[in-house]
This record gives structure tokens, sequence and C-alpha cells, in this order.
């Protein structure tokens, strides 16, 4: 059997099956649409997250005070007040610590706010003006 026959053999086939033959490259043209889509999903979704790891700041530590135990009960991260305002002061100092580019201590607390007769509860949080060189962001007005 020759080329020349093998290809007039498949156009025959192809010929007179036609809506076998149609489908057929239907499912292949969705099959590779469907990866493509797949992949450049999965490209554009690890980009993003890059990103947002990027904007953290890649040299970023957070220390964050252990966890307090009172009356047999446990509390949850942060709740020991183990860490002070001079841990943070020392941090920052470039003779004890020459390679810790800056410092932004904070604290929060939950607190009720009220304006009249609308109160509401929210959090606060307490910081030093490097929090914003520290943490990456800029400050915007709209």
């Amino acid at each position: 059997m020759s080329w020349l026959e093998t290809i007039r053999t498949s156009l025959d086939a192809i010929r007179t099956h036609r809506l076998r033959s149609g489908l057929t490259m239907l499912g292949i043209l969705i099959g590779i649409a469907a990866v493509i889509l797949t992949v450049g999903l999965g490209e554009g979704a690890q980009q993003q997250v890059a990103s947002a790891i990027n904007s953290l700041g890649t040299n970023l530590l957070v220390i964050s005070p252990g966890s307090s135990t009172t009356g047999g009960v446990r509390g949850g991260l942060g709740t020991s007040s183990t860490l002070t305002v001079n841990d943070a002061n020392s941090l920052a100092s470039h003779t004890v610590a020459p390679d810790i580019a800056a410092v932004a201590p904070s604290t929060s607390r939950n607190t009720a706010l009220a304006v009249g007769a609308t109160n509401w509860t929210t959090s606060v949080v307490g910081t030093t003006p490097d929090w914003a060189s520290v943490r990456a962001r800029r400050l915007i007005s709209a």
C-alpha cells in the first residue's frame, strides 16, 4: 500500500462518515481549548499570588508574642504581653542589630465607638510612622 493510496482511503472515510469526522474534530478543538485555558488560568493565578506575596515585602519578619494561659484556659496567639516598646527600640538600634533596616511595632484592640445615638465595635491599630515603609504601603488621598 502506497502513501497515495493511504491518503485516498482516509479521505474517502472522512467523506462517507462526515458527522463522525466533524464530531471528532470538534472534540479535538474543545480539548485543545480546555488545555490552553487551564494553563492560562494557572499561570495567571500563580502571578497573582506571587504579586501578593511580593507586596508584603520579601524581607519582612513579623514577631508576635506567644499565648497566655489564664485559669487553665489557653489564649490565642498574641494574647501574651511579653513584647514591649523597649524590645522594638532595641531591634531598631543599629548598634544592637545593624542588619535590621526598620522596625514598626504595633498593637491592636477591639473597642466600642459611639457617635450620637450610633455605636459599633471596631478594631483600632496603633503603630509608628515606619509602618508604611516596613509594610511597603503608600498613603493616597481620594
